[in-house]
């Protein structure tokens, strides 16, 4: 039976194969019941996961063990914004805080620590792309929140030769399936932490890429998505032999809409996946269709969230040209960026009760 192989990278925050792996099958399995012509996605696939937790925990465990003083010398290039995510949350250094396992990994990423976390993760893509083109099946890649960065910048190397594993062998994409399908979720690609512009790199679909199909998600709330929002415009205009999809969603199904969960409730975005994944097999009808978005609606609440999209404007960051330095730059520096963050989350935090609910995994029977 032919079975596609997804390959999964995991984002930012404490991840275990079987927790990531079902905040993915739970959703798209419910989602895949709506509909006669499908069965069980977790049945009809392969699926590959990378995790590279390893080296950022080991990266955490020494930033604990240091003082601010001395950040400079261990960990040269963020001492500063170290200081200031502890300003931020007395509680920074704690395995629980959400700036040490949420923030910190994008930091670490940023630093000299990317090279190590881009050859372990390019030697575990590599194979398990060449299982899949061994068996004659397709591939896709799903990426989630820091991962999506992660995986762009393997994949860029990967496919312009200029990625080695942790061995210093040189991995080649050559002789590998073409990728039938890329899908970022939380695409932080934008952010100033990638290897290769994100809009002019071979991470594409159509001729000049590497891929057939390419999306890419971001909820309106989402704060890490939609700081600096992903979306190539007209820098992508030779998408004739491919697809692009830039989805925007809102709905709230969960306090926590950077889930990757969450958003694979959203049929906005499962259905476009299932179109990658089955076509040209994926049949539906308008009463099929109509039956999975009033699904949806029922488990999201809408409520008196204008005070967040609000926030969320606000939160906004643009990425524009300065004629002065000839280069392109943000519109805010670190500082006021995570100051911005902070206060979104604190809004949220002091709103969690009217959404309470949304978090019983019970409560949820789309």
């Amino acid at each position: 039976m032919k079975k596609p192989h997804i390959i999964f990278i995991h984002g930012m925050g404490e991840h275990k194969k079987e927790d990531f792996l079902k905040e993915f099958f739970t959703p798209i399995d419910k989602a895949a019941a709506h509909f006669s012509s499908l069965k069980p996605l977790s049945d009809q696939v392969v699926a590959h996961y990378i995790d590279y937790n390893e080296l950022i925990n080991k990266v955490r465990d020494r930033i604990k063990e240091t003082s601010v003083e001395n950040m400079d010398k261990k960990f040269p290039g963020i001492p500063t914004v170290l200081a200031k995510l502890n300003a931020l949350n007395t509680q920074f250094g704690t395995d629980d805080s959400f700036w040490f396992t949420h923030v910190l990994d994008v930091l670490i990423y940023k630093s000299m620590y990317s090279d190590a976390i881009q050859a372990r993760v390019g030697k575990k893509l590599v194979e398990a792309m060449q299982k899949a083109t061994d068996a004659k099946q397709d591939i896709h890649i799903v990426c989630h929140s820091l991962g999506t960065a992660v995986g762009h910048d393997v994949l860029h190397k990967l496919y312009t030769n200029s990625l080695d594993d942790d061995t210093g062998k040189r991995l080649l994409s050559a002789g590998l399936n073409k990728i039938r399908s890329i899908t970022m979720v939380a695409n932080v690609c934008t952010l100033p932490i990638t290897a290769a512009d994100p809009y002019t790199s071979v991470v594409k679909p159509g001729p000049d890429g590497i891929c057939e199909y390419f999306m890419t998600c971001r909820h309106v709330l989402d704060p890490f998505a939609s700081i600096v929002k992903f979306d190539p415009g007209a820098r992508w205009p030779n998408v004739l032999g491919g697809e692009f999809k830039n989805v925007v969603i809102n709905g709230v199904g969960r306090a926590n809409v950077h889930d990757m969960e969450h958003y694979f409730y959203d049929p906005h975005v499962y259905l476009p996946f299932f179109m990658n994944v089955y076509s040209p097999k994926f049949k539906t009808t308008s009463a099929e269709l109509k039956a999975a978005k009033q699904a949806h609606d029922a488990m999201t609440v809408q409520g008196n969230f204008e005070a967040l999209k609000t926030q969320m404007e606000d939160l906004d960051i643009t990425l524009y040209w300065d004629s002065d330095k000839g280069e392109f730059v943000y519109s805010e520096d670190v500082d006021t960026m995570l100051e911005k963050l902070s206060g979104f989350l604190d809004l949220i935090d002091s709103i969690k009760g009217q959404i309470g609910t949304l978090t019983d995994e019970g409560d949820n029977d789309e």
